[in-house]
């Protein structure tokens, strides 16, 4: 619930960067609930806030957060894309997460 009033004010404020660090966390939250179809929803939101304010590490975390969650389900293979996304930004901006992707 906590998570969800800071998600309003951070976009009552136009905190865009905030807002998408939270989408990120609260699907973390359905992921670990298993309540997957929402954890990919808030994903994909924070991965789009990201990319609008130039934020490629948050990104990259949000990429990476949905390949971790469509590989719990077994759809490994619409993963992969993702994956090579992520590894992508992180070798353009000579993220040591590149590694970590790999």
């Amino acid at each position: 619930k906590l998570q969800e009033e800071s998600l309003e004010i951070f976009r009552e404020i136009g905190e865009t960067r905030s807002e998408a660090i939270t989408l990120c966390s609260l699907g973390d939250v359905y992921r670990a609930a298993g309540e997957y179809k929402k954890a990919l929803e808030y994903y994909e939101m924070s991965r789009e806030l990201a990319f609008q304010v130039g934020d490629p590490i948050e990104e990259v975390n949000a990429l990476w957060k949905n390949c971790l969650t469509l590989e719990a389900i077994g759809k490994i293979p619409c993963a992969i894309p993702l994956a090579k996304l992520a590894l992508d930004i992180c070798e353009n901006i000579r993220s040591p997460l590149a590694k970590v992707i790999r």
